[in-house]
């Protein structure tokens, strides 16, 4: 009974900590699962913290049993979600255990749910009749020696949890680090005054098709197709000056005489950026996978939008940072003045 509790315990305890370093991305999974948009953030936090008062309950024999019963529950909603997911075969992250064991929901999620069901209810049945020992009772008959020695290797797997998290952490922050680099290269001490660098004004935009979160491909001509011009707004989850914005920006891809209209092109992970559209209820949302496309239109930096009339030509000069983009979406209502360049329309 106690080495099915302390596994249980343990793999809560996983679960929770790897739920609460990815609050993001448990929000885009709650989103997959069909979770409104005003829950998804409370529970992103109230479901890894009920997940480690359950590991915490399943160490006294006194509470054994209740935690046992709430482990059963709560895996069987899980499995429930799943099962649902798999009947409509999306493919969703599971985010089950965080950046520790990143994976889709699939069959095997399914069994390992119901696996551990089955031993949840073990430890609720069978803990009302014979709880076993304390999980901590014997802490008290340690020597001075054996408790240092459990001291130091707790201490060592918290390292070794928390480098795990840090190197997933550098993983994700690598590439933002990259773009800060290429945008002071871009900044006011380099050639050309820091001035963003793109196609000239009234010029048609080349042709783009790229993936939204659903897994489609969005190309630039059916954006065009409703007859109002773009804003192409240039984001990425992790920008905090976009985070003001973002608001507006819904509101008018929502506003049917917004005209020209916003898009969304994000940079960063797919979850990330699906969690952030969800918070904010963004859509059409498009995924970058560099930010050389970006640059090409001149956008070195995020915030980003550069305006597009209704035949998909520069209807303005490139703004990048949030007092120069913020502007174009104050204007997005009024109607949009084409540009004439040397007499083209």
């Amino acid at each position: 009974m106690l080495v099915a509790r302390l596994l249980l315990a343990a793999i809560f305890v996983v679960a929770g900590v790897g739920k609460l370093a990815r609050r993001d991305r448990t929000e885009a999974t709650l989103a997959k699962f069909g979770v409104g948009a005003a829950l998804r953030r409370p529970l992103a936090i109230a479901l890894p913290l009920a997940e480690l008062a359950i590991a915490l309950g399943l160490l006294p024999a006194a509470t054994a049993p209740w935690a046992g019963l709430g482990a059963f529950l709560l895996l069987a909603a899980f499995t429930v979600g799943v099962a649902r997911v798999l009947r409509s075969g999306e493919e969703v992250e599971c985010n089950c255990f965080g950046a520790l064991a990143p994976s889709h929901v699939s069959r095997w999620t399914l069994a390992r749910n119901v696996a551990l069901m089955a031993l949840a209810g073990f430890v609720a049945v069978a803990g009302w009749s014979e709880p076993g020992p304390g999980a901590l009772a014997w802490i008290g008959d340690l020597d001075a020696t054996a408790a240092v020695g459990i001291l130091a290797g707790l201490a060592l797997l918290a390292a070794a949890v928390n480098l795990a998290f840090s190197w997933q952490l550098m993983k994700q922050n690598g590439r933002l680090v990259a773009e800060l680099a290429a945008v002071a290269a871009d900044g006011p001490g380099a050639s050309g005054g820091g001035a963003p660098r793109g196609l000239p004004v009234g010029e048609l935009t080349p042709g783009f098709a790229l993936p939204t979160l659903d897994g489609d491909v969005v190309e630039l001509d059916e954006l065009l197709d409703d007859g109002r011009g773009l804003i192409l707004f240039f984001s990425d989850p992790g920008c905090g000056a976009c985070e003001p914005l973002l608001a507006e920006v819904a509101r008018l891809q929502r506003d049917p005489l917004a005209d020209p209209r916003p898009v969304v092109i994000s940079l960063g992970e797919p979850a990330a950026v699906a969690a952030k559209a969800a918070q904010h209820e963004l859509g059409p949302v498009l995924l970058l996978d560099d930010f050389e496309r970006a640059r090409a239109l001149g956008i070195n930096g995020f915030p980003g939008a550069l305006v597009l009339d209704r035949e998909g030509r520069v209807a303005g000069e490139p703004a990048v940072g949030s007092t120069a983009v913020a502007p174009l979406l104050a204007a997005s209502a009024e109607p949009l003045r084409l540009v004439q360049v040397g007499g083209s329309g």
